[in-house]
């Protein structure tokens, strides 16, 4: 069996090796913990790329994955993924994330009223509205509950790096109450932030406060899954899947309005909310890159989407 592609961060040199330690396994995925400390994850079909993660075709998903379960042991190296039951290659075809930078480098630059980006991302937002309410709907009360709590401690977050006076300690607080809170195996809060952390890097927003979210996420994500902590870490480092790779090139080449609708139906279809929950982080970070100021990140538009009153109705 042969793997369609595999994510840059999991190439080996000749000679090297890594046991992988399988964590948990879902119908689409598989997450396994390497020796080194890292999280893979084996993802059938070939997207959201991810640089953790080989992507398996469905005719090879079926052979392995009932051999996948918690606590079996495999061996990954420069050439295949070795289990007691099966071998799989390594694709030659390999997944770099791009680099955000230069996908997003006009965007700083694009005013509010005009041009092709700024449109685009006046879209972005507004499709984000629509797609958000539906999810909501969708929800049962006890995870819509959890969900907006989760919300809420994202807009702390976002609060925390306005703020003038005490702006380290704010973010530190406002991270240590928003990490692993929300329904998901990455949760809500966390999904958000990795936005976020796309957003501003795509951006180049360069605020001290940004450095001081990425040190508070690590002083806290202890309280959160292995997923996730992964899922940040490599939002830190400005890597991101496919699906975000694909709306933010959208969105920084102004992309007309089916090419874009496309781009965020993908991402927003990722989990049960996901998708949405990066969307809802990205856009907000995509709002601080038009002005940035030492000191305060001005997150402008993408804060109207983080809380409403708290006696709001809940959905059925």
């Amino acid at each position: 069996m042969r793997a369609l592609s595999t994510g840059a961060d999991l190439l080996l040199p000749a000679g090297q090796s890594l046991h992988a330690l399988v964590l948990a396994r879902f119908h689409h995925a598989v997450h396994l913990m390497l020796d080194d400390g890292r999280l893979m994850t084996l993802l059938r079909g070939d997207a959201p790329h991810g640089m953790r993660v080989i992507n398996v075709a469905h005719v090879d998903w079926v052979a392995i994955h009932p051999w996948l379960d918690a606590g079996q042991r495999a061996l990954l190296d420069a050439a295949q993924l070795s289990h007691a039951r099966f071998v799989l290659r390594r694709s030659a075809r390999v997944w770099q994330a791009p680099d955000l930078n230069v996908l997003m480098r006009d965007v700083p630059d694009m005013s509010e009223a005009g041009g092709a980006r700024g449109q685009a991302i006046r879209t972005c937002r507004a499709w984000l509205r629509q797609r958000q309410g539906v999810m909501e709907a969708g929800m049962s009360a006890p995870a819509w509950r959890l969900w907006r709590a989760a919300l809420l401690a994202f807009g702390g977050v976002l609060d925390a790096m306005q703020a003038h006076a005490d702006g380290e300690a704010r973010i530190d607080a406002a991270v240590a109450g928003a990490l692993g809170l929300g329904p998901g195996l990455t949760p809500s809060a966390d999904d958000m932030i990795a936005g976020l952390l796309i957003g501003l890097r795509a951006a180049r927003v360069t605020d001290p406060c940004v450095a001081r979210l990425a040190v508070s996420v690590r002083r806290h994500w202890h309280a959160t899954s292995t997923a996730s902590r992964d899922m940040l870490e490599q939002a830190m480092r400005g890597w991101t899947t496919s699906c975000m790779a694909d709306v933010c090139t959208a969105v920084a080449h102004g992309a007309a309005v089916p090419g874009l609708a496309h781009a965020l139906a993908k991402q927003a279809a990722i989990g049960q909310c996901s998708g949405v929950d990066t969307l809802i982080g990205f856009c907000a970070g995509l709002d601080a890159g038009s002005t940035c100021q030492a000191g305060a990140v001005p997150l402008g538009a993408g804060a109207a989407a983080r809380r409403k009153a708290p006696n709001e109705r809940m959905p059925a």
